[in-house]
């Protein structure tokens, strides 16, 4: 992915910063640029609070390679755990653990800008990646009791309807406002990952026809493309006062965003 964020990065600098820069003849401007710049292209932009992220959506990227390093480690001790007995309740009391560090964390925090402390610094993040990295390794000691029962497609496919609606609906009711940016996301994403990660429904066979798993292929070059799309087309234009003219902006950028990541991301050969 490093070589597209690489490319939207520099491009970013050149279409947004230096114009600017070069017009008003400002070049102690341009100097300005060069540790932030430098920092976005390191990916170390998100350790420090205020640094310009060219890309806007880059901060991710940044904060995600800082958890990859926790990533083996991690996966260490989780097979540890799987041979003690009854693993998947140690798992679900390590899950409970970090879900009380993290609320804790996060109530701490919310004097200050939580924009940073709660959601752009990397190791305010490394909870939640663990959790994941538990949910996950839970589902794989859980998965084959379930298909030993046998329990058809119905059931399952009620449970992943459900768990997508409960998704949207409790992201839309993000609850106390120290809690919106990491505790009240947890829990509608656990339950989303931990009923779908089971693919016993029809919604994930759904999702695991060709076209779809294709967009899924894809979704990092769609991420780093499609905020440069908005940036040109929404807030550099006005943006339409109707519904109809919404939808078509939004549309375009959408169509837009996924025809250049198909171009830039080959097609893997199948084995």
């Amino acid at each position: 992915v490093y070589p597209l964020y690489f490319l939207t990065t520099i491009f970013c600098f050149l279409f947004y910063s230096l114009p600017g820069i070069a017009a008003a003849e400002n070049w102690q401007a341009l100097a300005d640029h060069a540790f932030p710049l430098t920092a976005n292209l390191l990916m170390i932009q998100t350790w420090f609070n205020g640094v310009v992220t060219y890309n806007g959506v880059a901060w991710f990227m940044a904060t995600t390679m800082f958890l990859y390093l926790f990533a083996l480690p991690g996966m260490y001790v989780l097979s540890q755990v799987g041979k003690l007995r009854r693993p998947v309740i140690w798992l679900g009391g390590m899950f409970l653990v970090l879900m009380v560090i993290i609320t804790a964390y996060c109530r701490f925090t919310w004097p200050y800008d939580m924009d940073y402390w709660q959601y752009s610094l990397p190791p305010a993040r490394l909870v939640e990646f663990l959790m994941g990295m538990i949910l996950g390794w839970g589902v794989r000691y859980v998965k084959p009791y379930l298909e030993k029962v046998n329990l058809g497609k119905i059931l399952p496919t009620v449970l992943e309807i459900g768990a997508l609606c409960f998704w949207v609906f409790w992201l839309r009711r993000p609850g106390n406002y120290w809690m919106n940016r990491i505790v009240s996301w947890i829990i509608p994403n656990t339950i989303l990952l931990g009923v779908f990660t089971f693919g016993l429904g029809w919604v994930s066979d759904l999702f695991r026809k060709k076209p779809l798993v294709r967009l899924g292929d894809i979704s990092f070059p769609c991420y780093l493309i499609h905020n440069i799309l908005i940036v040109r087309c929404v807030i550099h234009n006005p943006a339409p006062q109707t519904a109809a003219g919404k939808a078509v902006l939004f549309l375009s950028c959408l169509v837009l965003t996924v025809l250049i990541a198909l171009q830039l991301e080959k097609q893997p050969k199948s084995k």
